[in-house]
């Protein structure tokens, strides 16, 4: 449903809400300007007195008291004058769990719900007295609805397109639906009056992502108070999300919001609904997990209150140091979290110059691996005992960070569950292979190792009736990290197979967040030309070579024989004396090493291919500082290659498939050559087009490197897995802002 703007509100508009069900003034003291506060210490509650200036001043439409107008002012007055800066142009009121004023090194944090109803009180106090005080103090507020948390604001993404008015400000975003409402009303009444089409465009977004989130809510016969934890909300709540979202139907009416309400509605009326609420709160008092609950948001509360303090961060992968594209993840990961995180790896296989890392070892080689059933099994088993060991051995973790979606997902997500930790999972592709495409050709390709392995026939028709059980256990383990697993952060753009992989497994698409992959192009330097040529030179290469590079692992799925063929048949196309220039450089290593070799010698293509075998992050760099053109010809893929993101940055002229989707995109606006998957023609088409012409190789690098450095940033990296673990730093923006303002008034 799209929400339509009705016309300005008129001068003295009652507030559409009745303040006096929500606010309780009997545990308050009034000051001498009538400002209600709590306890001894003149603790002061913005939330509260925005509360209860609404309903003077809907008090004072009803009787003309000028009583109530004098109080509404004086609360207005005090908003006003307690109104903190956040940023340059940015202000609003902060809640802190201080109790005493002159306490001030709590945990601080904003709130849509005070910044909403502050907003709210302003802007009729504005009409009332046309004093522009108050209208330049909302101008302030209004700005915390633009900016995010991290910029201290009250904005917090959810999914991939949508936007969230936080109730508690500060990461992992909990989605509360009244902070949401509350901030809705501020901002219309703002807009009704301030012109900005940016807000405007924001509070529809707002509008849309609630179109789509309202049914979250909904538990069938209850609401749900939040997003991320799906807790019950109690009879009070579950009346004001009721009276929220039937005045927030009057003023952008939709009929989603009718049709909720009325089925709202019907729950509060319904005994029924209300005895199966309340025995649901009696159940979950008894479940075996329910100490546990009470420990996991213990812990997550003192996370959030102690942002400064370094977060011990364990990451889950296979083997490691790994030197693919899933290890210069973490390596990205470990370098723009230096500081914040320590990050410690769970691994079975250790890899060579393991010395610099913290690794703790799990299962065997021959008891423990997950690539075949049961084994499968018992590496998950084996996985969350070494996690449990190290909990009692006194090793805590605040945040576990698992790089596949199916098997380190699924014991991550239930030590997550066990021992209180957020769990927050990097796939790297694992969900797309759940789609039915992808599916049929990973099952082809295990089908066709097994085949030429040199086994026994015995022991090949055993492993094929193994594999048989072992797709089931994929699907399991995929549906148990679904159920446990806290977000999902997943590279690539919406729309491709991993989207249908999450919907098959079962994934909500509020908790798959899409990202840019990291890329520090500083790393990828453009070669001055006598650097270049003597780089050429040391590998063996002549100076004015066409180099064609080729990085990927050596295995069925990435192609390599595509890629083999279109070279052979451009060669037979373009002229000699360009023939006579290109060199094909191969780096990787796989099981298909020996064919690629045996492709060569069929292609006849020894004389214009070199093979490296696996190299180290250096000397992939050094490899595609000198070339000219990389050529990636996937068949079936996921999420974006960082091999084709960093021959990007290093500003070669990419010929790609368009497996994964993500490449067609990046590869847009004459950045590149994107090419459907499987199809020598198109590939050797585009190869031809970019050896014949010097020029063309240059644009599109440029491009290329450009695209990528505005869009792979590492600082929205960082921002991103800020997101999803721990953020709460408004206290050290305030500080910041403090520090400003102080320097500046001493240059004055």
């Amino acid at each position: 449903a799209t929400a339509v703007f009705p016309e300005p509100m008129p001068r003295l508009a009652r507030y559409p809400v009745d303040m006096a069900e929500f606010i309780s003034l009997s545990t308050c003291i009034f000051d001498s300007q009538g400002v209600p506060y709590e306890g001894a210490t003149l603790h002061y509650n913005p939330l509260t007195i925005a509360h209860y200036a609404l309903m003077c001043w809907n008090n004072y439409l009803i009787a003309c008291d000028e009583w109530d107008r004098r109080v509404f002012l004086a609360q207005a007055s005090w908003l006003v004058a307690n109104t903190v800066k956040i940023a340059a142009c940015a202000g609003g009121w902060v809640l802190t769990n201080s109790t005493a004023a002159e306490q001030t090194d709590g945990p601080v944090w904003l709130s849509a719900s005070i910044q909403g109803v502050g907003l709210s009180v302003l802007m009729r106090a504005f009409l009332l007295t046309r004093d522009t005080q108050f209208l330049l103090t909302a101008q302030q507020v209004a700005q915390t609805f633009r900016l995010d948390i991290l910029d201290g604001g009250i904005c917090a993404p959810v999914g991939s397109d949508g936007l969230f008015f936080e109730e508690i400000a500060s990461y992992p975003a909990m989605h509360l639906l009244q902070g949401c409402l509350w901030g809705m009303f501020g901002l219309y009444d703002y807009l009704t009056l301030c012109q900005d089409e940016e807000l405007q465009a924001r509070l529809q977004h707002v509008v849309r992502t609630l179109d789509t989130l309202l049914p979250v809510f909904d538990a069938g016969y209850w609401t749900y108070q939040d997003v991320s934890q799906r807790l019950l909300a109690s009879p009070a709540l579950h009346h004001m999300h009721l009276l929220l979202l039937d005045a927030l139907d009057a003023v952008l009416p939709s009929p989603l919001y009718e049709q909720t309400v009325v089925r709202w509605r019907h729950y509060a009326q319904q005994q029924k609904y209300y005895w199966r609420y309340r025995f649901h709160n009696w159940i979950s008092r008894y479940r075996w997990y329910y100490w546990l609950d009470g420990w996991i948001y213990g812990r997550r509360a003192k996370l959030q209150a102690e942002p400064m303090k370094q977060m011990r961060v364990s990451a889950s992968i296979h083997d490691f140091p790994n030197f693919g594209g899933v290890g210069t993840v973490l390596r990205d990961i470990v370098r723009v979290m230096d500081g914040q995180w320590h990050v410690e790896y769970l691994t079975q296989h250790v890899c060579a110059s393991a010395e610099e890392y913290t690794i703790y070892k799990v299962g065997s080689r021959f008891t423990t691996t997950p690539w075949h059933f049961p084994f499968v099994w018992f590496y998950v088993l084996a996985g969350i005992l070494k996690y449990i060991k190290l909990s009692r051995s006194g090793i805590k973790y605040d945040v576990l960070l698992p790089q596949d979606a199916v098997i380190a997902g699924a014991l991550a997500g239930i030590v997550g569950k066990l021992l209180g930790m957020r769990v927050v999972c990097i796939d790297h592709g694992d969900l797309s292979l759940f789609t039915p495409r992808n599916a049929q050709l990973l099952r082809a390709e295990r089908i066709g190792t097994i085949n030429a392995k040199r086994w026994p026939w015995l022991v090949r028709f055993c492993a094929k009736r193994l594999l048989s059980f072992y797709w089931p256990s994929r699907l399991l383990l995929a549906r148990i990290a679904a159920r446990y697993i806290d977000a999902y952060l997943i590279p690539g753009v919406p729309g491709d197979s991993v989207d249908e992989g999450c919907q098959i497994i079962g994934i909500a698409p509020y908790r798959v967040t899409r990202y840019n992959s990291m890329i520090d192009v500083s790393r990828h330097p453009i070669l001055e030309a006598e650097t270049r040529c003597a780089v050429r030179k040391q590998q063996g290469i002549a100076e004015d070579a066409i180099v064609v590079a080729i990085i990927c692992r050596l295995a069925p799925e990435k192609g390599i024989r595509i890629a083999l063929e279109s070279v052979q048949q451009v060669l037979s196309e373009i002229e000699e004396h360009v023939r006579e220039r290109v060199r094909v450089v191969i780096a990787g290593d796989g099981p298909l090493h020996d064919e690629v070799e045996q492709y060569m010698k069929t292609y006849q293509l020894e004389k214009y291919c070199i093979c490296k075998g696996a190299l180290k992050t250096e000397q992939v760099v050094e490899l595609l500082s000198m070339s000219d053109i990389f050529l990636y010809t996937s068949l079936r893929g996921a999420c974006m290659a960082m091999a084709v993101v960093e021959a990007m940055a290093a500003g070669c002229a990419v010929v790609s498939s368009t497996e994964p989707y993500a490449h067609a995109v990046m590869l847009a606006d004459e950045r590149g050559c994107a090419v459907p998957a499987g199809d020598s023609a198109a590939t050797s088409a585009a190869l031809k087009r970019l050896l014949e012409d010097d020029e063309l190789r240059q644009r599109m690098g440029r491009a290329a490197r450009a695209y990528v450095e505005q869009y792979h940033s590492s600082n929205e990296f960082k921002r991103t897995l800020q997101r999803a673990t721990y953020w709460a730093g408004l206290v050290d923006l305030l500080h910041r802002e403090e520090e400003t303002v102080g320097v500046e008034m001493r240059q004055e």
